[in-house]
């Protein structure tokens, strides 16, 4: 056997050692290293909903200011709750694209 030979042996039997290592470590992730799960808030109860939201909360969501968020709260007062987040086109000064922008923030329940 050449002395190149012996390398090619070697370095392919190494190679085959790391690969089962490899191999036995990649099955033994959850063992070695275990996860646990985490419970997260569902999407929906960060949402402020603008039938009960005071004008304080209101005034926070983006591009509703106090003048904004008296409206809200005087129109829902004078009309009963908002059927849907669309239905704030119905308070003054609020028109398709600021409703556009509040969608992600707010719901009507």
């Amino acid at each position: 056997m050449r002395r190149t030979d012996g390398w090619i042996l070697l370095l392919s039997l190494l190679a085959l050692l790391v690969a089962g290592v490899l191999f036995r470590l990649a099955n033994r992730t959850e063992e070695l290293f275990p996860l646990r799960r985490i419970e997260t808030a569902s999407e929906d109860s960060y949402l402020i909903d603008i039938n009960s939201a005071d004008a304080s909360l209101l005034s926070t969501l983006p591009g509703i200011g106090e003048v904004l968020a008296g409206r809200i709260v005087e129109y829902r007062e004078q009309n009963g709750p908002f059927a849907s987040v669309d239905q704030l086109t119905d308070v003054p000064g609020i028109g398709d694209g600021k409703i556009e922008a509040l969608r992600m923030f707010v719901d009507a329940r």
